[in-house]
């Protein structure tokens, strides 16, 4: 007897080690040939989708690429930050096919090649998802008006919302964030022309960030916890060569001083003597990891430990017909390269996954008709297809700007000339070409411009280009928007996170 239930036990036992592990794949099809998954049931409307894509980096625009391609209608939900963390990089030597590119370059075209193929691009990012019935249930909101939200269903979901970056949680990080304290050394380092800057970590992150400052700033410090660079990055050579960069080992920051709302000081910690010592700094770069953006998916898809999504079966993730790609699944290599590679698979298993519902495509193409060459030639230039925000001046009009759209300054005089001069309140907005969140932001501002036509003047101020008009208004992050009357500040917005109703009632506010 006691012989029987150990080997019903062990049969029990093997039973559910099977059904978490690759085998699974087996009794998921043997359930599917049962109906559990059929199309045919399936109810579609304009807010249902064979496919939707969560992530606008380069694994979900490989996804949804792939997907289009095999004629799945599909959708792709771009979230906070439009091409990932790519776009922050400004030298890029990895990506195949290219000596050296900047990583907005590369996501501009994948964004216009997924485009061309008739994808359905969405400035929104998930706020819940629920697979507990299929279809699936994913609910959205607009990036820049996040009480704006829908509902929408899916027959396969794509996981492709990447990580962001940590903080260091110390005193003065908060309060100096853009004001000194940043994490993208490509959106703000122009900024820091001549100046003392310092990067904290030892990774190939924090070496790419001190490598780009270093052209920049007039002395570069890198703080290191440890006894030596984690770095693998072949830069960081070049790195340890420069004149003008000090690498700090065993130091921790332990906080961040400043004054008149800008960085002067920061506290750093000597992790072998205990020792603290203040380092007079105007800005501070953190460069120390991420954490998986999976806090809406508890619950939702089984974690690991530290919050990455787990895989069963190449991209397949706990949940039939979901799947999840790139820096939410891995911890390890975080490359651009590897990303794309699972944007791949997971669209091809969600094809299978599709075909094996029953689903049928439509007969005809989604390709769109537009000129691919034309596309990415807009992409290039940093043009939003759908929303282009400058155009060409009106004499007519006061200062000679159109009313009712976004005119960009060309020198220093122009824009002195129209804060002093312009009888309406005037709206700056300092950006730069690399920053994700501005490019983000730029369709809202239009918007607004358009809404506030004859009452208000909306102008775009590009701090690479204009650097000493940046410093001139204390700029000290991007996007920042400055709002005068009467020639005089009266408010200013740092960040891009600002929903369309908050922005207008500072505008509101100056009439």
């Amino acid at each position: 007897m006691n012989i029987q239930k150990i080997v019903r036990t062990l049969i029990l036992t093997s039973v559910s080690l099977l059904s978490i592990t690759g085998c699974s794949e087996f009794f998921v099809r043997k359930a599917n040939t049962q109906g559990a998954f059929n199309a045919a049931d399936v109810v579609y409307d304009k807010d249902t989708y064979p496919a939707v894509v969560l992530g606008g980096g380069v694994g979900g625009m490989t996804a949804s690429v792939y997907l289009a391609m095999a004629n799945v209608k599909t959708l792709l939900v771009q979230g906070g930050m439009p091409g990932g963390l790519l776009t922050q990089s400004l030298s890029v030597r990895n990506w195949p096919g290219e000596i050296e590119s900047t990583g907005m370059a590369i996501s501009d075209k994948l964004l216009a090649q997924a485009r061309k193929q008739g994808v359905e691009v969405k400035a929104e990012q998930a706020t819940a998802l629920d697979v507990t019935k299929w279809p699936y249930t994913i609910t959205l909101s607009e990036v820049n008006e996040p009480s704006k939200t829908r509902t929408v269903k899916a027959l396969s979901i794509i996981i492709a919302m990447g990580a962001c970056s940590n903080y260091l949680s110390i005193p003065g990080e908060k309060e100096y964030w853009s004001k000194g304290v940043t994490n993208c050394a490509v959106c703000e380092g122009s900024l820091y022309k001549d100046k003392v800057v310092c990067v904290i970590g030892g990774g190939n992150s924090a070496v790419e960030e001190a490598h780009y400052l270093a052209g920049i700033a007039r002395k570069v410090i890198v703080f290191v916890r440890g006894t030596a660079l984690r770095a693998t990055d072949r830069r960081k050579d070049e790195l340890m060569s420069m004149s003008n960069v000090e690498i700090v080992y065993e130091h921790a920051v332990k906080k961040i001083v400043g004054a008149n709302d800008k960085v002067t000081d920061v506290v750093v910690l000597n992790t072998a003597t205990k020792e603290e010592k203040t380092y007079p700094m105007d800005g501070v770069f953190l460069a120390i990891g991420f954490t998986p953006n999976t806090a809406i998916l508890k619950n939702v898809v089984a974690l690991d430990a530290d919050g990455y999504i787990t895989l069963t079966n190449d991209q397949q993730t706990s949940v039939l017909g979901v799947y999840a790609v790139g820096d939410i699944v891995d911890p390890r290599y975080k490359q651009a390269v590897t990303a794309a590679g699972d944007g791949c698979r997971a669209a091809l298993q969600a094809h299978t996954f599709l075909m094996q519902t029953g689903y049928k495509a439509p007969h005809e193409a989604t390709t769109l008709p537009a000129s691919p060459a034309a596309v990415v030639a807009h992409a290039e230039k940093g043009d939003d297809i759908e929303t282009k925000s400058v155009v060409p001046v009106i004499e007519k009009e006061e200062h000679a700007y159109a009313p009712g759209v976004v005119h960009e300054m060309r020198s220093t005089q122009e824009i002195t000339s129209l804060v002093s001069d312009s009888k309406k309140p005037v709206v700056i907005d300092f950006y730069a070409t690399w920053c994700g969140p501005c490019r983000a932001f730029s369709p809202l501002y239009k918007k607004l411009a358009e809404r506030y036509t004859g009452k208000v003047t909306f102008v775009k101020v590009n701090i690479d280009n204009l650097g000493g008009v940046a410093t001139n208004y204390r700029v000290q992050g991007v996007p920042t928007f400055v709002f005068i009357k009467d020639g005089f500040e009266r408010d200013r917005v740092v960040g891009g996170g600002s929903s369309e109703r908050q922005f207008a009632e500072k505008v509101e506010s100056l009439l």
